[in-house]
């Protein structure tokens, strides 16, 4: 039977041996959201990058690519797009390659290359994340990797990795490790009662920031695309792409 274990922050997963076993991604705020978005505005895939500069090189391996992600919130000079769901959601993306760099959601993908299998995963897809990875797996340990801010626990992350945790024990009945089972209790309280300005200093920032849309759209648990894609990493490309 699987076991669901929850990792808090990237340091921990940096830690943990993730080798043949399934990992879920989630940095709700904002970048795994951004792909759920990209994918329902028909990208065709999504490259991560963890650093500015390498990001810049990549777009010569794949022109006509959108150079996408953001510092400190923002986009760094040159960019296409920022890292906002918002921004995404209502752009044409048909057909288009994406290269990916944030400040911490593209860093915690960076920590998980050697899972069997891995994928992302946001409040708006955590459902179908779910019966994905019950789908596609049997008995290996499935890490939710919570990518926090700036190497801290996340409230929002947490939040999601128990979505994810409890859809897998209902549709899979999955062991759930201390961590994921607290995770899963706390989604009994409304999202707003437990992520918000008092209580996530990373939501705080982006409402100063002036992303009151992109939280929105970040802490909603449903998807009013017409699909709603899981983002799974394939190695041959180095890019994840949409599978339902």
């Amino acid at each position: 039977m699987r076991e669901v274990r929850v990792l808090s922050t990237v340091d921990e997963a940096a830690r943990t041996d993730l080798s043949g076993c399934a990992v879920a991604v989630i940095d709700v705020l904002r970048a795994t959201t951004s792909m759920a978005y990209m994918f329902s505005s028909g990208a065709k895939a999504i490259c991560p990058v963890g650093e500015v500069e390498a990001a810049r090189e990549q777009r010569l391996n794949m022109p006509g690519a959108l150079l996408c992600g953001e510092r400190n919130g923002v986009p760094p000079e040159g960019f296409d797009m920022g890292n906002s769901p918002a921004e995404f959601k209502e752009a044409d993306l048909s057909g288009k390659e994406m290269i990916l760099t944030t400040t911490n959601g593209t860093q915690a993908v960076a920590c998980a290359m050697k899972a069997r299998l891995l994928v992302a995963v946001a409040c708006v897809n955590a459902a179908a994340v779910a019966r994905y990875i019950c789908e596609n797996t049997e008995i290996e340990p499935v890490y939710l990797l919570c990518a926090g801010t700036q190497g801290r626990f996340s409230i929002e992350d947490f939040y999601c990795a128990g979505l994810v945790a409890s859809h897998i024990r209902e549709l899979c009945k999955a062991n759930l490790d201390d961590f994921s089972w607290a995770a899963a209790k706390l989604t009994q309280l409304p999202v707003s009662s437990v992520v918000n300005a008092g209580t996530c200093k990373h939501l705080a920032f982006l409402l100063e920031s002036g992303f009151k849309t992109d939280i929105e759209l970040a802490l909603s648990t449903e998807h009013d695309g017409s699909n709603i894609a899981v983002p799974l990493y394939d190695r041959d490309s180095g890019c994840f792409v949409p599978v339902n």
